[in-house]
């Protein structure tokens, strides 16, 4: 029981918001090498977004270890804690308390993409206004939201006009 909470903590309390952070910071660095070997044009749009990406991760990193530490602490509790048959039911439960709130990390991505992201948020919105125009028949999204967000910077596919071959 001790040896499965120790080896609780380090791989899934320890290793893994320590994997986030490396890989996310692996992550922007490989951009910004990635941007200084192209020479891009728009640096201040690219240093927002790194912001956002960097302020993203850090987001994402502190509510897993937040919602993490209830459960991991519970566990060493009752690992290292001596028990009788009425505070064993109590941890138990406890256990089983702090498991509830460990279920909050497999959603919490979703939410923290669109409060911490402007591109989330617009991107969302757009959806959003393409659904609305399909189901409702409704142009409400893109007349109260989209109109007064700036156009973003993201990549969108133009199209153009090409004459069509028509066999006579």
């Amino acid at each position: 029981n001790q040896l499965a909470a120790i080896y609780f903590t380090v791989t899934y309390a320890i290793f893994t918001p320590l994997s986030m952070i490396i890989f996310g910071l692996l992550t922007i660095r490989n951009i910004r090498k990635q941007r200084r070997q192209i020479q891009s044009i728009h640096s201040t749009s690219h240093r927002q977004r790194d912001r956002q990406m960097i302020r993203l991760m850090l987001a994402q990193t502190s509510v897993f270890i937040l919602l993490l530490l209830p459960l991991t602490i519970a566990s060493l509790i009752n690992s290292f804690v001596s028990t009788t048959v009425i505070s064993q039911s109590m941890q138990i439960s406890l256990i089983r308390l702090t498991s509830i709130v460990l279920y909050f990390n497999m959603i919490n991505s979703f939410y923290l993409n669109t409060l911490t992201s402007t591109i989330y948020r617009r991107e969302g919105l757009k959806i959003l206004n393409v659904l609305m125009k399909r189901v409702f028949n409704s142009m409400f999204i893109e007349r109260y939201y989209l109109q007064q967000l700036e156009p973003t910077k993201t990549f969108t596919m133009k199209t153009t006009n090409y004459t069509q071959f028509h066999p006579t």
